[in-house]
């Protein structure tokens, strides 16, 4: 009966955390923003593949555009935008990558390795109307970070299990060695 209480009280934490945040902005112009993404696959009762990640995001308000982000801003192609805002943020965040079966400390060859990624992000979002007059958002995101034991996912998905009561994840001793990563998205 636990499972259907935790989805509850994801939904009331994140209707309550959503009404609180809503910003007021003049038309047309926007505030700053600060987003919360959590993915987990306890939705489905399961941990497998992707498993569980975590974003905490921050934009500043229209117009903000520091450490060089005013000239990549003007650099890079918009073909099809038409412009009417721009602004800069950064990201935080966390994904975690199981097998299929935790509950074993055997290497499983044929499986989705153990691994996490760890990453602080920088973003560039552009705001304005593109083909046919249609209101679009262009987000442009440059992720640095982690993958390996340095990106504490052994670390989060036991502290997890505990909370849970849930049985211990068994193989993360043969996890992805570390190694630094960007992605541009």
């Amino acid at each position: 009966m636990t499972f259907p209480f935790s989805i509850a009280r994801s939904w009331v934490l994140s209707l309550v955390l959503g009404l609180h945040c809503v910003a007021n902005a003049e038309p047309g112009r926007q505030g700053a923003v600060f987003t919360v993404i959590e993915e987990n696959d306890l939705v489905v009762d399961t941990d497998r593949h992707y498993t569980q990640g975590i974003k905490l995001s921050y934009l500043h308000e229209d117009g903000y555009l520091p450490l060089g982000s005013g000239w990549l801003n003007d650099a890079l192609p918009k073909p099809g935008l038409v412009p009417e805002a721009a602004k800069f943020g950064y990201s935080i965040g966390q994904n975690i990558y199981t097998p299929g079966n935790i509950n074993t400390q055997q290497l499983l060859a044929n499986d989705r390795p153990y691994a996490g990624w760890l990453y602080l992000g920088f973003i560039l979002q552009r705001r304005g109307k593109s083909f046919g007059d249609h209101p679009t958002l262009e987000d442009i995101e440059l992720e640095l970070g982690v993958v390996g034991p340095a990106s504490l996912a052994d670390r989060a998905q036991t502290w997890v299990h505990e909370i849970r009561g849930s049985g211990k994840p068994l193989g993360w001793e043969h996890q992805l060695k570390n190694e630094p990563g960007l992605r541009l998205k």
